[in-house]
């Protein structure tokens, strides 16, 4: 599948897919930052987030697309999902986060420039394979998988086939909704695929 597709954002926004995703799979696709200037307002080069394995607790269709929401990252506490922000805050954090449908949205790993790092963001500071570049496409692997006995991974996420996030999840989320979310940015989107592993 080639499509491309273009995001320009003043404001949060999210976009999910129509249908849920279970088993082993891998999600592809390449997504470049194009800034573009609007009389005064340049956009920003930064937030390629997406989450994927997204449900709805104690709901029984756990449909996140049925949900009402203003694509503020406040719409998704309720949720369980993983989520990765991906060159966010201004391209100063890379973190994955866990989220258990609570408004505490915890941190499981990050990368940040010593200006906006937290205690969390154990990974390391920001480097070239952790942060978004104007009109360079970064090139996105999200493989969800059950854990093995000779491998318990159950997430990775790659980004320009460079390991970025690798968890093993003692209770995964193994089935959901997978969403593309950015906020004051400009995105084309290409090449996106799920592959049955």
């Amino acid at each position: 599948m080639g499509c491309v597709h273009g995001l320009a954002l003043r404001r949060s926004w999210s976009c999910l897919l129509a249908v849920g995703l279970l088993g082993d799979y891998e999600i592809r696709f390449t997504a470049t930052p194009i800034p573009r200037a609007t009389g005064a307002y340049t956009d920003r080069i930064s937030d390629l987030n997406v989450f994927w394995n997204a449900t709805v607790p104690d709901d029984a269709t756990a449909d996140p697309t049925r949900k009402a929401s203003d694509g503020a990252l406040g719409s998704y506490t309720s949720l369980r999902l993983y989520y990765v922000g991906f060159g966010a805050n201004n391209n100063t954090t890379t973190r994955l986060r866990r989220y258990d449908g609570t408004d505490a949205r915890p941190q499981l790993a990050g990368y940040a420039t010593p200006g906006s790092a937290t205690a969390e963001d154990t990974s390391g500071p920001m480097t070239a394979a952790t942060s978004l570049t104007a009109n360079v496409g970064t090139k996105v692997r999200i493989v969800s998988r059950q854990a093995t006995a000779d491998d318990p991974v159950t997430l990775k996420w790659y980004a320009n086939d460079a390991l970025v996030f690798s968890y093993a999840d003692p209770a995964p989320y193994a089935a959901g909704w997978f969403a593309l979310r950015t906020t004051d940015s400009h995105f084309q989107i290409r090449d996106f695929v799920v592959v049955r592993l």
